[in-house]
């Protein structure tokens, strides 16, 4: 699947000219169940690996090394037939499960953060949890304190595969734990468009979880405008959106560690010696993200100058990238989600979205803003006047006339970490003609009919629930715009944020004073 997911978030188009964006430079970390790295498509990945006490020394499961080499398999095997997304990415491993295949988990889920984060890893993928029913627990708050504390690593974590739908469509409340934590960057699947094994409908691929239509009756494989059955829905137990994005994560075929047993993988592959297999799961679109993630930081560095950007920031960006899908429910459902939701999050990811490539209109841009938490534009509520910091900030940009492609402007920030938003940042958009958006306006959840609001009221309704909130204008008029980025509150000052726009811009994005 390596070689079709490549293809559906948008690498293969981003290097359709020339091969450049490749995750060169980059250091990811997989913490799983080891990497074989005897494999052809890793020997020369893996820059250091260890395990934790206990733990085995070799991949005997497999999950591991089909995850590493879905970030950053050379393809050798296959003569670059099945490859990652950022193939010269670097890896570093840490393998967390024994014998019998139980997790070998600390207290403190971040002192494995921490332990891979000082060998330099910059993106951290965790394609594992546990089954909480979408509470914020230790492990989640654990993870949400790393990345407070470290801010310029983005940790990756799949959702979970706790879907069901008992009555013909996936239940809410399903997000594993630490995919419930706010500062991460959360996957769902979806399926991948392959044509092998169109005849597996989720009925037969699990009956007991999706016994009714139309459930069901959905192909696995075959539409990757369907979220995966099996792909663990939100909200969180503080109503959050879970998961942010979606990717591939069916029919997976990555490489096959040599002591994996057939088993242990959904179907196998006996072309290419037996290399490779497949893997259906969250845990399998998560690295998918990984990759591209590897690959955005590269861009990052080259193209705008920026050799440590935040966690947040490629957060930001990732969403900016997704697209949002069909609705897959009952139609009168969509009124109380709205958008984003919790099938897809904001959506599929693809980075033909923001990044350059040759099918991208002329005068697209990406303007990004990120802002540190110990620097003098970040935000704090109420600052006292002789502190210099502001409760607002507001940035100027203009579309020029005949501008086609839709407008994106996405804001994130890493948050403190308690269950709930504690320092919370408000997205307004306010354009040509009285156009007037608000951070995630069409998220609708638990938000009265705006029927029944006063049209006053109206105005002030934002989301404060998300530490991600995004703006997107689909045909935006020509003119000049102006966003703000304000501190509704900040219970733990100062607060950074990260800022992307994107679109077809005239001029430069300009910060007022």
């Amino acid at each position: 699947m390596s070689d079709y997911a490549r293809r559906m978030v948008g690498i293969e188009a981003l290097n359709e000219e020339k091969e450049r964006w490749t995750g060169e430079g980059e250091l990811v970390a997989v913490i799983d169940s080891g990497i074989d790295a005897t494999h052809p498509d890793l020997h020369d990945r893996v820059e250091s690996f260890e395990v934790v006490e206990g733990a085995m020394a070799t991949d005997q499961v497999g999950h591991g090394t089909h995850v590493s080499g879905t970030i950053a398999g050379t393809g050798k095997a296959s003569n670059k037939e099945i490859r990652g997304m950022a193939p010269k990415a670097k890896l570093v491993g840490l393998g967390i499960v024994e014998e019998g295949g139980t997790l070998c988990l600390p207290v403190d889920l971040g002192d494995l953060l921490r332990r891979v984060a000082d060998k330099g890893a910059k993106i951290i993928n965790l394609s594992w949890g546990t089954a909480v029913a979408s509470v914020y627990e230790n492990g989640s708050m654990a993870v949400d304190t790393f990345a407070r504390e470290r801010p310029d690593v983005l940790v990756v974590v799949a959702a979970g595969n706790s879907g069901v739908a008992p009555g013909g469509y996936p239940a809410f409340y399903s997000i594993g734990s630490p995919a419930t934590a706010k500062n991460v960057l959360t996957v769902g699947a979806c399926a991948s468009d392959r044509k092998e094994f169109a005849d597996v409908t989720w009925g037969r691929f699990k009956a007991a979880s999706f016994p009714a239509a139309p459930t069901s009756n959905e192909a696995v494989v075959g539409d990757p405008d369907r979220p995966a059955a099996l792909s663990s829905r939100g909200p969180t137990d503080s109503e959050a959106v879970k998961p942010d994005v979606i990717a591939p994560g069916t029919a997976i075929l990555a490489p096959r560690a040599s002591e994996a047993p057939e088993a242990h993988f959904w179907r196998p592959c006996p072309k290419f010696e037996n290399r490779y297999g497949f893997m259906v799961g969250t845990s399998m679109a998560t690295p998918v993200v990984s990759g591209a993630a590897a690959l955005l930081r590269q861009y990052l560095r080259e193209e705008h100058k920026k050799p440590d950007p935040s966690s947040a920031l490629l957060r930001a960006i990732l969403v900016a990238s997704a697209c949002r899908i069909p609705w897959s429910r009952e139609p009168a459902d969509e009124r109380d989600c709205g958008y984003p939701d919790f099938d897809q999050g904001f959506g599929r990811i693809d980075l033909r979205t923001v990044l350059p490539h040759k099918g991208a209109r002329k005068g697209r841009k990406l303007e990004l803003f990120d802002v540190a938490h110990e620097e003098p534009d970040a935000l704090e509520r109420g600052a006292p006047a002789e502190s210099g910091r502001k409760a607002a900030h507001g940035y100027r940009f203009a579309v020029p006339a005949g501008a086609k492609g839709a407008l994106r402007i996405v804001l994130a920030w890493t948050d403190y970490s308690v269950r709930g938003i504690q320092n919370l940042l408000k997205l307004d958009l306010a354009g040509p003609g009285g156009l007037r958006q608000r951070g995630n306006q069409e998220h609708t959840w638990l938000q009265p009919p705006e029927k029944y609001l006063d049209l006053k009221f109206k105005e002030l309704r934002f989301d404060n629930r998300n530490n991600v909130q995004q703006v997107v204008v689909k045909d935006p008029p020509p003119g000049d715009y102006r966003i703000r980025v304000v501190a509704q509150n900040t219970l733990f000052p100062p607060q950074g944020f990260a800022l992307c726009i994107a679109g077809e811009l005239k001029g430069e994005v300009e910060r007022e004073n």
